[in-house]
């Protein structure tokens, strides 16, 4: 290739360059405005993780905050959990210990049901109506409380964790009873059932 031949090339070499450079500042703006949305991404992310942090720091302390005080209630004695005290129609009730299991037409004890408690809530209350929603609340903090009840004498007393209420002397089954009776107070009518 001789001297103008080269020569000729050269503007045609420069063009290319041109164009080269045109791309390549396209492109590194591109990346930059790329590599800017990204490091946006991340400074949003930072703040949402820092974010759910504290809610959970917060969740934590309300959780251990709860948990001391259920055992805190635990250790000092086991309280019944006010059954939406401006429903209960069993407050300031004198309620007598009259009431007798009821019986099959064969004269039998009728099997354990919720329906037995109902009775004799409505028993109690005689024209003054049961509202189903206080009976439905009581029903799942009668059980919470009588479990906690049952796991507190079963440590008390050492029971084996498959011993059973028959496992129970009649003295304790007692006890159990009035524990029972005394801690619902006047949330529920248990006291009318006669020993």
């Amino acid at each position: 290739m001789n001297n103008e031949a080269a020569l000729n090339t050269f503007p045609s070499f420069r063009e290319d360059i041109s164009e080269f450079k045109a791309i390549m500042a396209t492109n590194f703006g591109d990346t930059n405005a790329a590599i800017k949305e990204l490091k946006d991404t991340v400074s949003e992310l930072k703040g949402t993780v820092a974010e759910l942090v504290e809610t959970i720091a917060d969740m934590k302390k309300e959780c251990q905050q709860y948990l001391t005080q259920a055992q805190e209630s635990f250790d000092n004695g086991l309280t019944y959990p006010d059954v939406r005290p401006d429903k209960n129609p069993f407050k300031n009730l004198m309620i007598k210990r009259d009431a007798l299991h009821l019986k099959k037409p064969n004269g039998g004890n009728r099997p354990w049901h919720w329906d037995l408690f109902k009775i004799l809530g409505q028993e109690v209350l005689g024209s003054k109506p049961l509202d189903e929603n206080y009976f439905e609340t009581f029903k799942k903090n009668v059980q919470l409380f009588s479990n906690s009840l049952a796991r507190r004498y079963g440590i008390k007393t050492r029971m084996a964790k498959n011993d059973t209420w028959g496992n129970v002397g009649d003295e304790s089954q007692n006890m159990l009873m009035k524990s029972l009776e005394e801690g619902i107070g006047s949330q529920y009518p248990l006291t009318a059932c006669v020993e």
